[in-house]
């Protein structure tokens, strides 16, 4: 009765996370792919760039001011800290916490540039539960990941805004709308 109560919680555990990370991941592909190129490619890579940097800025910081005031775990990266930390008897276990401990810098980097600094400060972040707010560690790491973040985007932006211009150039032509 104890492991179906566990497995219950489990999944319902899963499932807020799983909802939370899906609304997460569309927020960032939204702005990312739609908003950011768009901007950049209205505005051009030095205007388009420099508001799009205050706009993720503002968002990013806002992410992390809601995860910091829940002072929860709501996207489970606090669990993965202590997937790193785990000093137990399971083979299984401490190969995970082997594997993760080794490539925490690329992680770091793979999170920064796919997704968003917000999600990558929260991975990196200690995991002390009586903590609420982001301490001078937090900021440097996100402040490192929102600059990479944001100069591979605007690069990105940059480079693919003229493609897609003359996609559409020649969509409008072919089909005279």
């Amino acid at each position: 009765m104890n492991t179906l109560r566990l497995t219950v919680r489990s999944l319902a555990k899963v499932s807020s996370f799983g909802f939370l990370w899906w609304a997460l991941d569309a927020l960032n592909k939204i702005f990312d792919y739609g908003i950011y190129t768009a901007v950049v490619a209205y505005y051009g890579i030095i205007v388009g760039g420099a508001i799009m940097w205050i706009a993720a800025f503002v968002l990013d910081v806002s992410l992390l001011h809601i995860y910091s005031y829940f002072n929860k775990d709501i996207f489970g990266f606090e669990a993965i800290a202590e997937w790193k930390e785990y000093d137990g008897r399971s083979p299984w276990k401490r190969l995970r916490s082997t594997v993760l401990n080794m490539s925490d810098p690329i992680v770091y980097l793979f999170i920064t540039i796919i997704a968003n600094p917000f999600l990558a400060t929260a991975y990196m972040r200690k995991t002390d539960k009586a903590r609420k707010g982001m301490d001078k560690r937090d900021w440097k790491i996100f402040m490192v990941s929102f600059v990479i973040s944001n100069l591979s985007w605007t690069l990105f932006s940059g480079w693919i805004a003229p493609i897609t211009k003359g996609i559409g150039m020649y969509a409008q032509h072919l089909f005279g709308f």
